[in-house]
């Protein structure tokens, strides 16, 4: 099932950058996006705000 008007949001999450973690989560949250899974995005969304960093890593 897809949902057309489905399109990112602008108070997603933004991934870390160079954090490859946190960039497979985009990328996987923007796919999610893509087929109208809502579920997943919001899955994805939690996933990257919760993602740790060590010290000096800027999210």
């Amino acid at each position: 099932m897809y949902e057309a008007n489905a399109r990112p949001h602008p108070q997603d999450p933004a991934p870390t950058p160079g954090c490859g973690v946190c960039e497979a989560l985009a990328e996987t949250r923007r796919l999610a996006w893509a087929v109208g899974n809502l579920s997943a995005v919001t899955v994805q969304n939690a996933e990257l705000a919760n993602h740790p960093h060590t010290s000096g890593a800027t999210r």
